[in-house]
């Protein structure tokens, strides 16, 4: 199986919370998991931010930003897909950010991935809606 999971779906695999056993599935080695170049920006950004609220200490965000690198994750040039991102974006009114995740998905010919249940709704209400998938219906 191929995805690509969005920074929604990768917080998971840090902090356990809802849906974190099926995020967790997607790191099985029959999973192919790609992302867009910036992921790990975002995934930084992330744990800057648990860092600040306190939720972490920094030296453990130290530890999950390199137990991020050991994953097995294809990253992929967000350029190649940033136009069809933006052009997602406005039409669906959701973030280029969260875009560049489903055109590189549809580039793909696989499925996006979120735990983001405002842009998951976003994207079910058009014709987009087959090149998504909802985490809590990863087996986990």
């Amino acid at each position: 199986m191929e995805i690509v999971p969005d920074a929604s779906v990768a917080a998971k695999w840090f902090r356990r919370e809802i849906y974190t056993d099926n995020a967790l599935a997607l790191l099985n080695p029959s999973v192919s998991v790609h992302v867009p170049d910036f992921f790990y920006l975002e995934m930084d950004s992330l744990v800057s931010k648990w860092i600040r609220r306190g939720f972490i200490r920094p030296n453990t965000g130290d530890e999950f930003r390199q137990t991020l690198r050991l994953y097995k994750i294809k990253p992929h040039s967000f350029h190649l897909v940033r136009e069809h991102g933006y052009q997602i974006s406005v039409a669906t009114r959701t973030s280029p950010y969260d875009c560049l995740y489903l055109a590189l998905a549809i580039q793909l010919g696989c499925k996006l991935v979120t735990a983001d249940s405002r842009y998951y709704e976003n994207i079910m209400a058009t014709e987009l809606e087959q090149h998504l998938l909802w985490i809590e219906d990863v087996p986990p």
